[in-house]
């Protein structure tokens, strides 16, 4: 049963996990974005009436094989909310009775529930997020329903009962339930070793709210179980990007136009452009163009030779600059998204931006910086103009060779 059940788990995780990838790869995020599914091994120990034994005495034959398989939906760099689905063995034994007379019961069986759980992951919550953080570690507290399995049988006599039977005393025909509510409650650590994949380890504790489990009613009030184990987690369409600027979309209008030669010549009603002007900025729709930075002025100019060209009003689509300096050069960043960003026009409009923005795309993560200096004291001041003009995350980075290295504190010199 044990094995059968362990099969199914898995294999669960792992058609998940690639159904996910290849459906949501061509797709907005919306639900499966920020998901995550676990699969966890380890073992349990049971605590209540039918046991005498401590934590690390109970791995003296006490301690039985346990699975945990789950999915979650991550809301927040913080919070998440998911499914549990529990299964392991219940093993344990009974040397001492309440007065400290001598007893010999054992308590073996299976148990398994489902939960819904709320989780916090505490790093966030207490030190910010960052996006180079691989250790972190989080908690949770839920409810669910579990049902068990179980037997008690008393050595001594070789009298045995299980989950059906009478309760003893009982007169009224009471008899051992056999599933009840649970409320699970845990810690545990992960560390993500890519984007979409981490090891993690749990320690989850159980509270059973009766006293049935063990087959055996009276001292403690609920029977409980402890869960410790290890696992990997699957991330689909992981991280959390920055809210996209609103773009007010408008309907493509054509309009033909002459060709070249039926147009009269005519005086040109404008004076040259001096040479020591600063950088001129045509504007196509709501997106700036500018000519110094991005060189598009082609892209803007009216064609026509054609008869048909694009409106005003049409957006012109500007690519990041590929990032391909050789040897060791500062930036700002100022976004980093796990999703390629198709047009930083917007970026440029909402904060005013002027030079190039480029884009490196290393470790599964797209990022975007601004600036592009050989010390660090200029690019720190580059920083402080950008946070002066609303980017309240930019920060210093530094790439060699077009890739993004550790800023230590020699670079810092």
């Amino acid at each position: 049963m044990i094995k059968n059940i362990s099969l199914f788990f898995l294999t669960t995780l792992i058609l998940s996990s690639f159904t996910f990838a290849q459906k949501t790869n061509n797709s907005s995020k919306g639900f499966a974005g920020n998901l995550e599914i676990n699969y966890s091994l380890g073992f349990s120990q049971f605590y209540g009436d039918a046991s005498s034994s401590g934590f690390f005495k109970k791995f003296s034959g006490e301690t039985g094989f346990a699975q945990s398989l789950g999915i979650k939906k991550h809301f927040s760099p913080v919070f998440a909310v998911g499914l549990n689905a529990y299964y392991g063995c219940v093993e344990s034994h009974k040397t001492l009775n309440g007065s400290g007379a001598a007893v010999d019961f054992s308590l073996l069986g299976t148990y398994g529930d489902i939960n819904l759980r709320a989780y916090v992951d505490f790093n966030n919550l207490f030190w910010g997020r960052d996006y180079k953080r691989k250790l972190s570690a989080f908690g949770w507290l839920g409810i669910g329903y579990g049902f068990w399995s179980t037997g008690l049988t008393d050595n001594t006599t070789g009298d045995y009962r299980e989950i059906g039977n009478t309760v003893a005393g009982s007169t009224g025909g009471e008899t051992y339930k056999k599933s009840g509510a649970v409320v699970p409650l845990g810690l545990g650590i992960k560390y993500r070793i890519s984007p979409k994949w981490a090891v993690n380890a749990v320690g989850d504790f159980r509270t059973i709210l009766n006293d049935d489990l063990d087959i055996w009613r009276g001292g403690f009030k609920y029977d409980q179980l402890f869960y410790m184990g290890a696992g990997i987690s699957y991330y689909i369409n992981p991280g959390f990007g920055k809210r996209k600027a609103k773009v007010k979309k408008r309907a493509p209008r054509q309009t033909t136009y002459e060709e070249k030669d039926k147009i009269k010549d005519e005086e040109p009603t404008t004076k040259p452009r001096p040479e020591t002007a600063g950088p001129r900025k045509k504007v196509i729709g709501e997106v700036p163009i500018y000519d110094m930075d991005y060189k598009a002025s082609n892209q803007a100019k009216i064609n026509i030779k054609k008869s048909v060209r694009p409106s005003p009003d049409a957006l012109l689509i500007v690519p990041a600059k590929k990032a391909s300096a050789k040897g060791v050069v500062y930036r700002v960043q100022i976004l980093a998204k796990s999703k390629k960003l198709d047009n930083i026009g917007y970026l440029r409009n909402k904060y005013n931006l002027s030079g190039d923005i480029y884009e490196v795309f290393q470790d599964g993560v797209y990022r975007y910086s601004s600036g592009e200096f050989i010390n660090y004291q200029d690019a720190l001041n580059h920083r402080h103009l950008l946070k002066n003009k609303g980017i309240a995350d930019a920060f210093v980075v530094v790439y060699k060779d077009g890739k993004r290295i550790p800023l230590t504190k020699e670079l810092k010199r």
